[in-house]
């Protein structure tokens, strides 16, 4: 059995990316400070950057099926990551200006 792990890259890194900024957040929270949590939108930018790096790694991989077909790597596939990632960084740009204003808890936002 041939896995092939590019065609589900992007996914595992939005997810390790997701774990990441919540213990930012947490160790933010433990630490006493004045300032902001901005850094985590900008980490949240950076991990959706990195996964669309991987999705354009996988898209120049051509058309790879992994975990007994039940995920495939192709244009289909890569027009949907990427339209998702557009539209999520998108929403972390523009919230970014206002989750300080409505919460204090901004990891779960990002």
């Amino acid at each position: 059995m041939d896995l092939t792990y590019s065609a589900i890259w992007p996914e595992i890194i939005m997810f390790g990316g997701a774990i990441a900024v919540l213990l930012a957040d947490l160790a933010r929270r433990a630490t006493p400070q004045t300032g902001r949590a901005d850094y985590l939108c900008w980490l949240s930018l950076a991990i959706v950057g990195l996964s669309a790096v991987f999705a354009f790694a996988a898209k120049a991989d051509g058309a790879a099926l992994t975990f007994q077909a039940s995920a495939l790597a192709d244009a289909a596939s890569f027009g949907i990551r990427l339209i998702v990632l557009v539209a999520t960084a998108l929403v972390l740009a523009v919230g970014a200006r206002y989750v300080p204003s409505f919460t204090r808890q901004s990891g779960e936002y990002y």
